[in-house]
């Protein structure tokens, strides 16, 4: 394009004129993105909109064949003092959130987090084209130089003996002081569990509940256990492994155990009956509830329920669905967000939900999960870790999968239809949908691992929804 044409200079600048006459510059028309349905996107605009989000520092959207994706910097700082370790994770489900009103074609629909600033101009502007030669390399990643105080770490025994503790569960053969444990070593919430176990016994030392999520890098951790171990509480062991086993068995807590109340009482339970008969009336009529698979829940010993999660309606429509001598043992693991208060811990006790924190004491969860099924009770978990943002069924957590291998009991698979038309995400008032809630035959572990059985029970619950669509 000629940028002086009769005398007008076209800087290629787009934008609109408000009622009022005043101009809005929305984007560049060289930067303009032509979706192959030709539906036009301003990048700058649509990146204003999802910085909204706190965990993102930085944003660059980037056209790929299945639609929008992003190159995200996020905010380290915040996460931190919020206590997130699973800096993708957390992304992307706010993502999600933010942008479910949002036409399909302006919702991302892939991302990949950078560590380093995205590249920009000397006046501070994306550098588009690079940043999607980054973004298209397999490692987005430039690696540093290890100089100065890394290399100085790096002889310090207790980086020495902390990066032994690691090599089990990292993804990279050479471990570096600036590393970030999510990012570049690959460890997810759970391999986090089992690093913190590994160092407490390594060290000798017994952990906070938070430390996993306190930590973002090798360094960091290497800082934090310096701090500890100045305090003199070190007995050295050359045993650096646990097993999954080990650690479930191990009983939680007292004061954590306590807040559950495992043994029957008279009074809470004829309220919990109510709550119940009372739900289904409501589920009966305002969303003509159907049940299936009832035959394929166990009548004695413990086992899981694993549905998956669409809506806030999920947990109380299981409750509903299956029969009060089975209703009257089972437990469901609710999140502190809800359920942390001094009122709502008490609520929470009363209806059997297990309040926990997964991103800061996923160690916790765990243990109590085994806990709770040790004592002949019945566990609702959902695997997708969250609800759904848009009404497909997610990735399963491989946690549901460790449960029920190391404790030899089967896993139900379980279908809902229908509730997230009833209350998807961001509405509070329900609207009239009909739902239906499909109980599987039961999952033995026999001797798969645990992504095998969380493999199969995903396989199970999606083939379930599929012949199931017509509610």
């Amino acid at each position: 394009m000629e940028v002086l044409r009769n005398g007008w200079f076209y800087s290629g600048d787009l934008g609109y004129k408000d009622n009022e006459g005043y101009f809005f510059i929305t984007g560049r028309s060289k930067e303009i993105i032509v979706l192959p349905t030709g539906k036009k996107i301003f990048p700058d605009e649509l990146e204003k909109f999802y910085k909204q989000i706190p965990a993102i520092k930085e944003i660059c959207l980037i056209q790929r064949e299945r639609g929008l994706e992003a190159a995200v910097v996020p905010d380290f700082e915040y996460l931190r003092k919020k206590n997130l370790p699973n800096s993708r994770e957390t992304i992307a489900f706010e993502i999600e959130d933010l942008a479910k009103n949002l036409p399909p074609y302006k919702r991302i629909t892939g991302l990949r987090i950078f560590q380093e600033s995205l590249p920009v101009t000397r006046l501070g502007k994306l550098r588009r084209g690079k940043i999607k030669e980054l973004y298209d390399q397999t490692d987005s990643r430039v690696e540093k130089d290890v100089q100065g105080s890394d290399t100085a770490l790096l002889a310090d025994p207790v980086m020495k003996k902390l990066i032994s503790c690691l090599e089990p569960f990292s993804v990279k053969k050479q471990i570096f002081p600036f590393d970030n444990l999510e990012l570049d070593l690959g460890l997810d919430s759970l391999a986090r569990v089992e690093l913190v176990v590994s160092i407490e016994k390594s060290f000798g030392i017994n952990l906070p509940d938070t430390f996993g999520s306190e930590i973002f890098t090798v360094k960091d951790a290497t800082v934090k256990l310096k701090e500890l171990l100045a305090a003199g509480q070190v007995t050295p062991s050359s045993n650096i492994k646990m097993t999954w086993s080990e650690i479930l068995a191990q009983e939680p807590s007292e004061d954590v155990a306590s807040s559950l109340r495992i043994e029957s009482n008279i009074v809470f339970d004829a309220g919990r009956y109510m709550i119940k008969i009372l739900l289904r009336l409501v589920f009966l009529v305002y969303c003509k509830l159907s049940v299936r698979g009832i035959n394929n829940l166990p009548t004695r010993g413990p086992f899981i329920i694993a549905p998956n999660h669409l809506s806030f309606a999920d947990a109380p429509l299981v409750i509903t669905s299956i029969p009060w001598d089975i209703a009257e043992r089972t437990f469901f693991l609710g999140t502190t967000d809800f359920f942390g208060g001094p009122i709502s811990s008490k609520i929470a006790g009363v209806i059997h939900v297990i309040p926990v924190d997964m991103d800061s004491r996923l160690y916790s969860a765990m243990q109590l999960s085994a806990h709770v099924l040790r004592k002949n009770k019945i566990l609702c978990v959902f695997p997708e870790g969250g609800r759904s943002r848009d009404g497909s069924t997610k990735e399963f957590k491989k946690g549901v999968g460790i449960i029920a291998k190391e404790l030899n009991i089967p896993l139900i698979p379980t279908a809902i239809e229908g509730s997230y038309a009833l209350l998807p995400p961001g509405k509070s008032v329900p609207k009239p949908s009909k739902v239906r809630v499909t109980f599987g035959r039961a999952i033995y572990p026999d001797g798969k691992d645990y992504d095998a059985i969380v493999k199969e029970l995903y396989q199970e619950i999606v083939q379930m929804l599929e012949h199931g669509t017509k509610l």
